[in-house]
């Protein structure tokens, strides 16, 4: 699929928002969680996960899928576990996480990390946790629209897996030439 031109791209990606907001809403809390814990199953048996020395993971909203128990089992296993800190309007940087306890509210109300900011070296053989409003099979994410996780993955060559609920799955991701495929999509299916 080629990029979508500028004018279009913008109406039909808040179309999907708001198609895949309202299946968030009508998704209910109990099916929710045994998806997170379906996808966690999965990503735990992943050969990436177990293969990286840093996992970049991120503090679910509620409607997101739960990574909680893989960015748990990733610390336990003392791999470095970094999470994005939102720190303007347009970027975000990765902070070590050294554990829930540690998390703090911050823009957007998104547990943040306390630790400090991660080198860039520390991101040699990471793998990317990445949530998003909806996937399609090539890779294409779409966002919350901000563009963060697009600006931060266009600097970076880390392994990218996207995380998502059944319904995020979509056939087409409406996207342009600022757009960061995802190397893979893990949800349920």
């Amino acid at each position: 699929m080629t990029p979508m031109n500028n004018g279009s791209v913008h109406a039909e990606k808040d179309t999907l928002r708001r198609s895949i907001r309202q299946l968030k809403r009508a998704a209910t809390d109990v099916c929710c969680r045994s998806w997170s814990a379906r996808i966690c199953n999965l990503l735990l048996s992943d050969r990436r996960l177990h293969d990286a020395t840093t996992v970049i993971s991120y503090a679910p909203l509620p409607d997101e899928v739960d990574v909680s128990a893989v960015t748990e089992w990733c610390r336990r296993e003392g791999k470095t576990v970094l999470l994005p800190k939102v720190v303007s309007d347009t970027e975000m940087e990765l902070r070590i996480c050294h554990g829930p306890d540690k998390l703090r509210a911050g823009r957007y109300n998104i547990l943040e990390p306390t630790g400090p900011v991660a080198e860039p070296d520390s991101l040699t053989d990471a793998v990317a946790l990445v949530p998003g409003m909806a996937f399609d099979r090539e890779g294409y994410r779409l966002g919350r629209g901000k563009g963060y996780y697009d600006r931060f993955l266009a600097r970076t060559s880390v392994k990218t897996i996207g995380v998502a609920f059944p319904f995020q799955i979509v056939n087409a991701v409406p996207h342009d030439e600022h757009d960061v495929r995802v190397d893979d999509v893990v949800t349920t299916e």
